[in-house]
């Protein structure tokens, strides 16, 4: 006959009996009294109660005085028994603490109040290969040229001179705020936030590999929503991949740092916050929000009103007419009122920030002039193609999804809205760190919804499947990308470095940590950790010690802001004879004030210039197998061309001796003559000759033989200041004539 344990009678609780009990020798216990009704183990009709543990017990690990020790009752409470351990008990070895019955009921607690299983380990897992994978890109990229003054070393240059006691200053933009303090362009109190993990280590790296790790962490509110949403774990740590493969959100890590890179994190954990109605984070994740980056604002805003509307659709009549908006609005008055707070507290805020910024810039300007100041850039009127690119790409790599969740696409509007205006042309390409930071992550929260609403499992599968092959074809990690899409993280190429790369870390060595330099775009974030960094000289008096130039690149002549670029400062410099030059090779050139001595980096400088640099005005481009190019410039023509056979490619050059070889060929028949000339080109409509030289196929030693024609010509300071140049056939009669390329050799200086 089976017999049931005897029950256990629990008396009422009362105030005396509910106080928490004291523990031997200590002030205060957070353990239950014993008056907690005890939790039923399934271990021979046992019941395991709540103690608090006594004196004569040794500690273990994991043990505290306020655990849950728990002593085995028998079910008649006249059978208690009692185990404890004795003071002089030998301490347990490491193996025998991990394999105890307490930790591992601890840990079990663990997971189930969080929620760990296997799919938060792939989360885990997929956050961790993706900062490590894209924290190595991003050095990579520092370390072979591919960052730039804006805003890698804006940002470098300011957290620098945090350090030094001045507020976030910077110099690329000082021309625009006279402050000098980036505070002055983006208010914002996240810098402040970072500025002790900076100080761990100073460097660009340190920024890049911290972006990298945030970036990463975007996936936990991408994770959480889906799981709140679809409850389905595998489904959700799959939608963090497509998270974490997206192509507008890597293109945000791609492309140097910024404060955006914070957006989908904070952003995304608001989202969610409200969602499970966690009103503390939400709370906390407002303020961090807000304090990011001013745009965020604006986002905020934009997410209270799509929570606002509990229904946003498109209809048809029922007798199939015209299409009509449906808007419900969610009228739960504690939701509805606290939606209303946070949408006034973000106008409030986005009106005190652009407040704060004019303070800080010093320039008197107020909030609608800043508003303004945006608009009158302007923008290229044949732009609509890209914009339109921006938005299908932003679609298309979620397999344009968010349209089966219209309401959460409402949160992307303001940015759709600027997108229209005559805004700078980067706000609107896609390689840019606008789409990442600004439309992504809500756009993958549309598409989650809209997962959910598959009905066919196997056609939701396919779906998922799709949008993760689909970013991942287009990111710009993909070599195959490189050069097609629009923006800067898809025209650099991948970071791979080069001879070139070596002779300018082997120049910027000789550069001592405390001098001033002047220098340019690509090469500012190398020597940004010095307020006294410039890419121009803001007032024209400031003393510069050396002056670091690569001018293979467009970023030489590039203008910052329409100040002097360096292709005009460089030769100003070098005319004043107060600077000798320390490094000269491969294009690379560093000059410092007083030096008398050897050039130290020597080596030889060629610029070769192809079918890619210059234009043809005349006769045709065709393939040639023989040639080095593989394409090139035919002419053959009975009269003579009026606009001459090609132009370009307007180079800008350092002062210097120079060698020029034009690479031709004729034909068996060829007849007439080419005259081959170097100009300085003044504006878009003058120009003046260097030097020329006419040339007819006597000149050959034969037919179908590639033959260089050499001018050799000098670029005095003046003309390297003033103008760029033109290697060009000004005048063509006859042929056949094939044209390859121009080689242009630095033979020394002036």
């Amino acid at each position: 006959m089976l017999t049931s344990p005897v029950p256990v009678a629990w008396p009422m609780r009362s105030r005396s009996m509910t106080r928490r009990r004291s523990c031997p020798g200590m002030r205060r216990c957070s353990q239950r009294s014993l008056t907690a009704r005890p939790r039923r183990m399934a271990r021979g009709g046992e019941t395991l109660v709540p103690r608090c543990p006594h004196p004569s017990e040794r500690f273990y690990f994991g043990q505290t005085c306020c655990s849950r020790s728990r002593r085995a009752v028998p079910s008649s409470p006249s059978n208690e028994n009692v185990t404890t351990s004795p003071r002089g008990h030998p301490a347990p070895s490491l193996f025998a603490l991990l394999r105890r019955p307490d930790l591992r009921l601890a840990w079990s607690r663990f997971k189930e109040r969080f929620h760990l299983d296997r799919s938060v380990g792939l989360l885990l897992a997929f956050m961790s290969a993706y900062a490590v994978v894209l924290s190595f890109v991003a050095v990579m990229r520092f370390n072979t040229f591919r960052t730039h003054a804006f805003d890698l070393g804006i940002f470098n240059q300011a957290f620098s001179t945090a350090l030094q006691g001045r507020l976030f200053q910077e110099t690329p933009d000082i021309s625009l705020i006279p402050s000098g303090s980036f505070l002055g362009v983006h208010f914002n109190l996240l810098m402040g936030l970072l500025l002790p993990i900076y100080a761990l280590a100073p460097r660009p790296e340190t920024l890049l590999v911290l972006q990298s790790v945030f970036v990463a962490l975007g996936a936990v509110p991408v994770f959480l929503v889906s799981r709140h949403l679809l409850g389905d774990g595998r489904a959700s740590s799959l939608w963090s991949v497509v998270y974490l493969v997206n192509p507008a959100i890597l293109s945000l890590n791609f492309y140097d740092f910024h404060l955006e890179a914070f957006l989908p994190l904070v952003l995304g954990m608001l989202y969610y916050s409200y969602l499970t109605r966690r009103w503390r984070w939400y709370a906390v994740f407002f303020l961090l929000s807000i304090f990011t980056i001013d745009f965020a604002s604006v986002l905020v805003g934009s997410i209270t009103l799509a929570h606002l509307v509990r229904q946003l659709s498109v209809r048809g009549t029922a007798t199939g007419g015209r299409l009509s908006l449906r808007i419900r609005f969610d009228l739960d008055r504690p939701r509805a009122l606290l939606l209303l707070a946070t949408l006034v507290l973000s106008i409030v805020s986005l009106f005190s920030i652009l407040s704060l910024s004019a303070y800080f810039a010093g320039s008197g300007r107020s909030v609608p002039s800043t508003l303004s100041s945006f608009l009158q850039s302007g923008s290229p009127p044949d732009s609509w193609g890209l914009r339109a690119a921006f938005w299908f790409l932003s679609f298309g790599s979620l397999l344009f999804l968010p349209f089966l969740a219209f309401r959460e696409c409402v949160i992307s509007l303001p940015w759709f809205v600027l997108t229209l205006l005559p805004v700078p042309v980067t706000w609107y390409l896609f390689g840019y760190q606008y789409s990442g930071g600004f439309v992504a992550i809500f756009l993958i929260f549309a598409a989650i919804r809209g997962f959910g609403r598959i009905r066919n499992p196997r056609n939701a599968h396919a779906v998922l499947a799709g949008a993760i092959v689909v970013s991942a074809f287009l990111t710009p990690l993909n070599p195959l990308m490189q050069g097609v899409l629009p923006g800067i993280s898809y025209e650099q190429g991948l970071p791979i470095s080069n001879t070139h790369d070596a002779i300018l870390h082997e120049a910027i060595a000789l550069i001592p940590p405390g001098a001033s330099v002047l220098t340019q775009n690509n090469l500012f974030p190398q020597v940004s950790g010095r307020s006294d960094a410039y890419l121009y000289r803001p007032t024209g008096n400031e003393t510069i010690d050396y002056v670091l130039a690569d001018t293979r690149t467009s970023d030489y002549f590039l203008r910052v802001w329409g100040q002097t670029p360096l292709s005009t400062e460089l030769p100003r410099l070098m005319s004043t004879g107060q600077y000798g030059i320390l490094a000269s090779s491969d294009g690379v050139v560093l000059l410092s004030r007083g030096y008398r001595g050897p050039v130290i980096v020597e080596g030889p400088t060629q610029y070769r210039y192809d079918y890619r640099d210059l234009i043809h005005v005349s006769g045709i481009v065709i393939s040639d197998s023989t040639s080095q190019s593989g394409t090139v410039f035919y002419y053959n023509e009975l009269n003579a061309s009026p606009n001459g056979f090609w132009v370009g490619p307007y180079a800008h050059l350092p002062p210097g001796r120079y060698d020029a070889s034009f690479y031709l060929k004729t034909g068996r028949t060829s007849t007439g003559n080419i005259t081959l000339e170097i100009a300085l080109s003044l504006n878009a409509t003058s120009s003046r000759n260097i030097t020329s030289r006419t040339v007819d196929p006597s000149f050959f030693s034969g037919p179908d033989v590639w033959e260089p024609t050499a001018l050799p010509f000098v670029l005095s300071y003046t003309d390297a200041a003033v103008g760029s140049l033109e290697f060009r056939s000004s005048g063509v009669r006859g042929g056949p004539f094939s044209f390859d390329y121009v080689l242009v050799t630095y033979l020394g200086p002036i």
